[in-house]
């Protein structure tokens, strides 16, 4: 499960993500953000176990909004975080993993033929 929360990590929200058992016990927590604003949009897992977030953030990157990446040891741990966009808001919406790629859907005011694209 992923979204974001107001009563944990470093900012005014932060993505929240947790990690459940079969039987629903929680495993692990982990929030992810900076100073200002963070959601997170969607979760996948890979054949291995690594865990992907994307979602929007107003506290790293380039312009007003950006896409971020985030991909997570199985245990929990960060592996990488990756941030794309330009000078106007760009926001991730959804992912997929498959065929050794990564997917990332959703809409730019940065790059295009204009508007949000």
């Amino acid at each position: 499960m992923v979204g974001y929360t107001r009563s944990y990590g470093a900012g005014y929200n932060d993505i929240l993500l947790l990690k459940y058992d079969q039987q629903g016990n929680l495993i692990w927590n982990k929030t992810w953000g900076g100073s200002d604003f963070e959601r997170g949009h969607g979760v996948a897992v890979d054949n291995s176990g690594y865990i992907y977030v994307t979602g929007t953030t107003y506290s790293y990157g380039a312009g007003n909004s950006d896409v971020f990446l985030l991909k997570y040891y199985p245990n929990g741990s960060l592996v990488d975080s990756r941030t794309w966009g330009g000078s106007g808001s760009d926001e991730s919406h959804g992912i997929a993993v498959g065929s050794g790629c990564i997917y990332v859907t959703g809409g730019t005011f940065s790059y295009g033929a204009g508007g949000s694209d």
